[in-house]
């Protein structure tokens, strides 16, 4: 039973996350897929009139899902990082030291601290914490 705003379904992302205005505003936070596809047009509501960008973003998500075909059977889950699909330890551990954080704190460099607070910072940030042993050694 998929939910239709918080599960992937369609495309990469949850549709709360690709229209975040319209789940501001949408009356049943937790329909299903089958309850808002069941009926033409879609079984949903919004607690506000949809005007402006918000009616241009359900103009879109509906023509998102429009293709979408339900058939009976059961929901599965289905892996993203392998092409099988199947889950494997080695797939996560690939994908998280595959990711290059970006130096979210540039912006440090920038606020009105003492340079050796900056330094630290940066070096906190990664991951190169000077030991106890390090600092008494350099003074």
């Amino acid at each position: 039973m998929s939910h239709i705003w918080d599960d992937i379904w369609v495309g990469n992302k949850s549709l709360k996350a690709k229209y975040p205005s319209l789940y501001n505003i949408v009356r049943d936070l937790h329909a299903t897929v089958s309850k808002v596809m069941s009926i033409t047009p879609l079984n949903i509501s919004f607690r506000r009139a949809l005007v402006d960008n918000k009616l241009i973003e359900w103009l879109h998500l509906v023509a998102t899902i429009s293709y979408v075909q339900l058939v009976e059977g059961s929901d599965y889950f289905k892996w993203s990082l392998t092409k099988s699909g199947l889950f494997f330890v080695r797939s996560i551990y690939l994908h998280l030291i595959d990711i290059q954080p970006s130096f979210v704190h540039r912006k440090i460099w920038q606020i009105k601290i003492s340079l050796k607070i900056k330094i630290f910072l940066w070096f906190l940030q990664r991951g190169v914490i000077l030991t106890k042993d390090n600092i008494a050694r350099k003074n």
